[in-house]
């Protein structure tokens, strides 16, 4: 048996694919190097230093950081060849055991390695396969596992360990990014387990996610959530319904409104190419109902631009003051004395005690829904260009508020010279609209079916997960744990950048909570594609 092991890699264009080829390694096979060689050619030497800091970053993770870093002549495929052939006769007479990689080397370099090391005995060629380029500049674990294979092109075998969990089965919490739950759903993946999505706090199966297969299925309708709402649900409480679960699949991507293509034809049509031929000056501007922001429209008003190919500066909004002033009055209502006890009462019944200390420990929380509009107002009011409309008394009747809403955007239009179009899920706006001049309105309609089972991307995947917890503040993955998409004590602005996972297993938590700050040190890279 070889006394060391050491790993020669070849970068061209793509730092990221040097370092993930490498993260993959580490974690599919049971090949750690003592010793990591860069062989790079001199045209990317500006791109070296975050590819070598990435590299020791994840050699960090098992041992003292050893990268050594070699240039070879540009697009010179036998000086490349000699220096690895010398490189490698070198490692052989210490007695180590060598694995070269090829899958971040332009052909040049690898044609060359290849062609001088054909007879050397190397252990391992090792290449990562990805089926697409586009958005897969980032760590490893972050991209799905599903589209991404690591060779190893001497056994002609594809590495993929599977993570074996010791008996652990302390709580652990994690604190992890958007992105981060990929390593989760990797994890999941590897280990051939499917996750079903449970509503604990009302005793609802919601949905299963097949990782392997990229499906969802449904596992409730509206009759068996209502009966299962009213059935362990605290009366005085802050439950979804049906329609705001249907509506959350809906900003999630999992399902269409009926009508997305007239949305979509305002956004490309009326937003984005009426314009003033004199002056190019936007004539449309785009607003949201309150109603819209309650489950995520803005984040699901990002998604969409990026699919439709439309840069956010090009989209103009705004924000009637009724709406903000309404969001804020929600913020305001706490949780009164009587309240939290009846719930804790109840919950505690139902075995579920450690979860409701997470929403009402104090009487000074903000109730779960203000806490996601305030999420995404927050998100909408940050976007490239938005304004505020004036400053004004809010009536208590819902009605009135609702006619106060359009009056603004109507005075709005008229000074600004522009036409408004009101986003909402909200019926009635249509009829408050149709009087207004130069405010429309486009009232987008939820389906009134969900397919039992529905093909996703792996992108939704994750959507799906942050977009439940967040609606219903805590929702189950069987066999994980815990996802909180709040929790006492958190103090960002948009709550949905980040969440909290507690494990059931302690193990599996430490191995999720290492990689991800794996993950987090190496997106902090300025690394090339």
């Amino acid at each position: 048996m070889s006394n060391s092991q050491a790993y020669i890699t070849l970068m061209g264009r793509s730092g990221w694919a040097v370092v993930n080829s490498f993260y993959a390694s580490v974690i599919e096979t049971d090949y750690q190097p003592e010793e990591v060689i860069l062989l790079y050619e001199a045209k990317y030497s500006d791109g070296i230093k975050p590819v070598v800091e990435g590299l020791e970053i994840v050699q960090g993770t098992y041992s003292t950081p050893n990268v050594v870093q070699v240039e070879v002549p540009t697009s010179d495929a036998h000086a490349a060849g000699q220096v690895a052939l010398d490189l490698v006769r070198k490692l052989k007479e210490m007695g180590s055991e060598v694995a070269l990689d090829i899958t971040g080397g332009r052909k040049a370099l690898v044609a060359g390695s290849l062609l001088a090391l054909k007879d050397q005995g190397l252990d391992h060629v090792y290449y990562l396969a990805i089926e697409t380029v586009e958005g897969v500049a980032k760590p490893y674990l972050m991209i799905p596992e599903r589209i991404q294979k690591l060779i190893d092109l001497v056994t002609n075998e594809v590495q993929s360990a599977t993570v074996e969990f010791e008996s652990e089965s302390k709580l652990t919490d994690v604190l992890l990014s958007r992105d981060c739950v990929m390593i989760v759903l990797n994890q999941a993946y590897r280990r051939g387990e499917r996750i079903k999505v449970k509503a604990p706090l009302i005793g609802v199966d919601l949905l299963e996610l097949n990782l392997r297969d990229g499906k969802v299925t449904m596992l409730t309708d509206s009759m068996d959530y209502g009966e299962k709402r009213d059935a362990n649900g605290y009366r005085g409480w802050d439950h979804p319904t049906y329609s705001d679960f249907r509506r959350c699949l809906c900003f999630c991507g999992l399902i269409d409104y009926q009508n997305r293509n007239r949305f979509h034809n305002l956004l490309t049509k009326k937003l984005c190419k009426s314009r003033d031929l004199t002056s190019g000056a936007r004539k449309a501007v785009l607003s949201l109902d309150s109603n819209m922001y309650y489950n995520g429209f803005p984040s699901y008003l990002e998604k969409l631009e990026t699919q439709l190919g439309i840069p956010p500066k090009d989209v103009v909004c705004i924000t009637p003051f009724p709406v903000v002033k309404e969001i804020q009055d929600k913020i305001k209502r706490k949780y009164k004395p009587r309240e939290i006890h009846d719930a804790r009462d109840h919950y505690n019944s139902h075995n579920l005690g450690s979860l409701i200390h997470e929403f009402v420990g104090q009487n000074t929380l903000e109730t779960r829904v203000a806490k996601m509009a305030k999420s995404e107002l927050t998100k909408f009011m940050k976007r490239s260009i938005h304004e505020k409309t004036r400053r004004v008394d809010l009536p208590k009747d819902k009605e009135d508020v609702d006619h106060l809403i359009v009056d603004e955007l109507e005075r709005f239009a008229d000074e600004r010279g522009v036409s408004v179009n009101l986003v909402s899920a909200d019926k009635n706006m249509h009829d408050f609209c149709e009087l207004a001049q130069d405010v429309g309105v486009q009232i987008l309609v939820l389906p009134s079916k969900i397919p039992k089972t529905t093909k996703v991307t792996d992108r939704t995947f994750i959507d799906l997960l942050v977009g439940l917890s967040l609606l219903y503040g805590v929702v189950e993955l069987e066999k994980i744990g815990y996802l909180f998409g709040e929790y006492r004590g958190k103090r960002s602005e948009v709550y949905s950048d980040e969440v909290k996972l507690r494990f059931w297993n302690s193990h599996r938590a430490s191995i999720v909570e290492k990689r991800a700050e794996t993950c987090k040190k190496l997106r902090q890279l300025e690394m090339t594609r």
